[in-house]
């Protein structure tokens, strides 16, 4: 089991375009939003909550493809299934180490977004 737990490190370590990818496009979003809106400060944290939110959705559907598919692509996904470790502990590593490489990394830069749309701290609390 450890060594399934280090070759998903492993494999997503040497990957960082794939983490960068749906992280550039996630501030990408975000910084796009407010210029398709009015300059009103009210209007902006009203909204910000969602789209972070939804932005956040979207960029992590970005990565779910690759979840599988390259295992899947290399047969390797057969041998770790022969393994005789149960079926849902393999898929719970897999989503536990996507979680903390894909998903983590936009929950700890969200907060940063406070100080980019200039929003006083209790609209923060909504994006948590």
């Amino acid at each position: 089991m450890c060594a399934l737990i280090r070759r998903e490190f492993f494999i997503i370590f040497h990957r960082k375009i794939d983490i960068l990818n749906h992280l550039y496009f996630f501030i990408i979003i975000i910084v796009l939003f407010p210029l398709s809106f009015s300059p009103e400060l009210l209007l902006l944290s009203h909204t910000i909550a969602g789209v972070v939110w939804i932005s956040v959705l979207l960029s992590i559907f970005l990565s779910l493809e690759r979840l599988f598919r390259d295992d899947f692509l290399d047969g390797s996904l057969e041998q770790i299934m022969l393994t005789p470790i149960p079926l849902p502990l393999i898929i719970i590593i897999k989503v536990m180490a996507h979680w903390i490489w894909s998903s983590l990394p936009l929950v700890l830069i969200s907060p940063l977004l406070l100080v980019f749309f200039q929003l006083i701290i209790t609209f923060g609390l909504l994006l948590f």
